[in-house]
């Protein structure tokens, strides 16, 4: 009964993966892309994720 849910997280990182390989995933990663950088227009992303976190 514990080792019923061992699989559950990487089988879901594999799907996430394969899915943002899809078609339509490369559209998701795009927008975020895209999102991210009107967020943080200076390419500072990395740095303010470290700074502020």
């Amino acid at each position: 009964m514990v080792s019923a849910g061992l699989d559950t997280v990487p089988a879901n990182i594999i799907f996430g993966i394969g899915y943002l390989s899809s078609a339509h995933g490369q559209e998701i990663q795009e927008r975020a892309y895209q999102e991210i950088q009107e967020a943080y227009p200076n390419d500072d992303a990395w740095e303010k994720c470290l700074v502020e976190e």
